[in-house]
Order: C-alpha cells, then structure tokens, then sequence
C-alpha cells in the first residue's frame, strides 16, 4: 500500500523529496569573532566621556555590600535583617518626601505654590495643620514601636525609680491619639474658615494640649495624670452664669410652653409674666417627652389625607346638625318671646314641631355615640395603619395559594395525560415485541430450511 501511494505521488510537482536534515558547516573559534579586538586602539578615536571601566558582577557585589555596610566576607549574614534595614530607610525617605510635599501645597489639592527655589517658604495655618497631622502619626508609630520594645525586656524597677521616671510610651501613646482627634476636628473645619483657624476655641484647645503634651515628657506620672484630666476641650465648669441663666430660662419658656408650670417657680414676677401661655391649658403638669409624644400623635393623625377627609365629613355633617339645632332655638326663643308678648300660657314645648324635637333628640343621641369615639379614634386609626401591612401580605398569600392551586391543577391534567401516553406507550412496545419474535421465528425457520437446502446439493 505504501508503495503504490509513494509512485502515485511521484511524478506530482512541487513534492519535497529531499530528506529533513538541516547541518551547519563546523566553524572555527575565530568565525564568530567578527567584532573582536584586532590590535591597538587609536587614542585619537577614544572619546573621554566614555567610561571604559570593565565591571564585573563580582565588583559589583563587593560594592553593593559595602554600601549597605555588610562584611564581603560573611556569606552567611541574615538576609531578614538586611531586608528590615532596607525597609526602614524606603520608610524613612517617603515619610520625609511626604512631609515636604504637605509643605509644598496649598489648601486646595488642585492648586500648587508656585516660588522660586531660593525662596523660603511661609507656611500658613492649614499647611501647619496638615503637618502637625503627618508628625503626630509618626509619633504615635514611633511610641507604638518604642513600647514593644519596652514590653520585651526586663521591666522590674524600683518604686522609687518609677516615681522619678517620665511617662510610658502608653500614657504619651494616649496623649498623641487625643491630640490626632483634636487635629482631625480642626482639619474639618478649616475648610470654612482656614485664616482664623488658631483664634477659634479648639485651636486655642489645640495650643494648650501641645504645651501640656510638651510639659508631659518632662513630668511625673501624677502630673501627668492630672494634666490628661485638664486636657479635656471642654467641661460643665466652663459654662459662666449668664450662659446657665439664658439656659435655665429656655427649659422654663420651654415647660411652660407644653404644660410643665411647676418649672416657673425659681423664676421672677416679670420672667414668670413674660412667659407664653401653655398649648392645653386645660391639662395638669406632665413631663416634656410626654407632651411632646402626645403632640407627635396628633400630627402623626392630622397629617395624613384620608384621616382628614374623614374628619372634614364629620365635621360638615355636625355643623349642619348644629345649624339646625340653632335655628330651632332660635325659633324656640322667638315663640318663647310671642307667648310673653301676648298673654298666652302656652308652653315652649308646644311652640316646637314634633319634627323639630326629633331632630334635637336624634342629634343629642349622635353627640353621645361620637363622644366616645374621639379617644379611641387615634388608637384605632394606628392599630389599623400597622395591620395594613398585614393584610398586604395576606391578600398577597391568597393570591399567591391561588396561582398554586391553579399551578397544581394543571400539573395533574398533564400527569394524567403522560400516564396515558406511557400505557399507550407499553401496549405499542408489547405489541412491537411480538411482531418482532414472530418475525425472528419466521427467519430462523427460512434460513434452517435454506441449510437443509444447503446441505441437500451434490457436492
């Protein structure tokens, strides 16, 4: 087969029938050196600024080596403490690029100051901010690392000793974080008003906690305790009594106001005068947040549409019922007044219709069934606003039974379906089975009868 596909294949053209062998004619040591080194070079061609120093990589490990201080000899060094060393100096060098790039910048990042280089830099009260931010951050990593290390060695010193001894790096350590919150306050608000940033109270706050942070370092651990107590921006002595007079004087006007008169008794004649009269008079003194939450509750009431609509029928309705209660008093009065006038005994009961008299009595007994109503009206109108989520979801669970219901109908008809479909199915493949076994008996019979056949003819 190979053969006749080999001499088919022959005569084509443009059949490769050379052998796959690629082999390069063996080259001397001097072929490859075409640009190698001939003789002497022309000093006149040589050009100075050209270092023609050869560097080899171990010179250049030597002095890698010297550079960063390690012995060329120990080959065996830590390489976790090189690597530490490295790090802190890239740590160092950014810290240090950051610190004059936050001098370098103006209070808006898209803006840059423009000065010559032997210009000196006047550093205003934002740039100020943004660089005692950037120092008390390091500080802060520096305390952090100066106290593990303290925690590793051996602490046990006299009392004595310790009672001389400045404060720990946790106490300075708590000190810095108070005074990032503080510089963080005054960062926010020195986008409103950046000149005067050091003439508002936290940044008077922010010099005092400098100078007590400055004194800390040099103190005893009491002093320093207190001072972190008289570090806070602001107490309750601060407060001067005018403020504690203006103030005990809004709370009065404010009790008064909703209800509360039991307050007004420390104030004067005229301050007591001066106040606004209560909202319900009528009403005993309650707590503040009990009137206020019962003011809630009416507007919570008044402020919804359908409550109004609702009360503004009920209101329509009564006042016609009341115009006509007073056009029959008045009709009453004027019978009343006629009867006087002319002698006649007749009584006011007989003077109103007996239409009349059913109305009166119909709308005294309508005054009785709303009467109770107007208590219950708003606890009754918010149990109802919070089951009306309740029915949402219950009209959604019977709609949602419903398309179930439905689903599960349909799902049965097509199950039925497919049942007849599978016994129609069962009965096809039965009958298929017996057409097919008597076909194989009919074959094996015709091909016993064509092998006596077979056999049968003469050799």
């Amino acid at each position: 087969m190979a053969a006749s596909t080999s001499t088919k294949y022959a005569n084509l053209p443009d059949i490769d029938t050379q052998p796959d062998v690629y082999e390069t004619p063996d080259a001397g040591d001097s072929a490859g050196l075409a640009y190698a080194f001939t003789g002497p070079q022309d000093p006149e061609s040589t050009n100075e600024a050209i270092s023609t120093q050869e560097i080899t990589p171990s010179q250049a490990l030597d002095k890698f080596r010297t550079t960063t201080g390690e012995d060329v000899d120990a080959g065996n060094a830590d390489n976790d403490d090189r690597r530490h060393a490295l790090v802190a100096s890239v740590k160092e060098h950014r810290k240090a690029l950051y610190r004059n790039y936050l001098l370098n910048r103006l209070p808006n990042a898209g803006e840059y100051e423009f000065t010559r280089p032997e210009a000196t830099l006047q550093e205003t009260p934002v740039q100020r901010l943004r660089r005692l931010l950037f120092e008390t951050q390091e500080l802060a990593e520096e305390l952090q690392s100066t106290g593990s290390k303290a925690n590793g060695d051996d602490g046990s010193l006299a009392s004595s000793h310790r009672r001389h001894s400045p404060p720990t790096s946790a106490e300075l350590l708590t000190q810095v974080h108070n005074l990032q919150q503080e510089l963080s306050q005054l960062s926010t608000q020195s986008s409103q008003s950046a000149p005067g940033i050091f003439k508002t109270r936290p940044g008077q706050d922010l010099v005092s906690h400098l100078a007590q942070l400055q004194g800390h370092t040099a103190s005893t651990d009491s002093s320093a305790s207190a001072g972190s107590t008289a570090a806070t921006p602001r107490t309750t002595s601060a407060l001067s009594p005018e403020m504690l007079g203006q103030l005990e004087r809004r709370v009065a006007e404010l009790e008064a106001l909703l209800g509360q008169g039991a307050s007004t008794s420390g104030l004067t004649a005229t301050a007591s005068a001066s106040l606004p009269a209560p909202i319900d008079p009528g009403v005993g003194p309650q707590g503040v947040l009990a009137t206020m939450r019962t003011l809630e509750a009416k507007i919570s009431i008044l402020a919804q549409p359908r409550h109004l609509e609702s009360l503004s029928r009920r209101a329509k309705a009564l006042t016609q019922e009341f115009d006509i209660l007073a056009a029959a008093r008045d009709k009453s009065q004027q019978a009343a007044i006629a009867t006087a006038a002319s002698g006649t005994t007749h009584t006011i009961g007989n003077a109103i219709d007996d239409e009349v008299l059913d109305k009166i009595n119909h709308l005294f007994d309508l005054v009785g069934k709303i009467d109770p109503l107007v208590e219950t009206t708003p606890a009754l109108v918010t149990r109802l606003q919070s089951l009306q989520s309740l029915h949402r979801e219950a009209t959604l669970y019977t709609q949602t039974l419903r398309q179930c219901s439905t689903d599960q109908t349909r799902i049965d008809d097509e199950m039925n379906t497919l049942r007849d479909i599978a016994t129609q199915l069962q009965g096809n493949i039965k009958d298929n089975t017996a057409t097919i076994e008597a076909n194989m008996a009919s074959l094996d019979q015709r091909i016993e009868t064509l092998a006596q056949r077979m056999a049968n003819l003469p050799s």
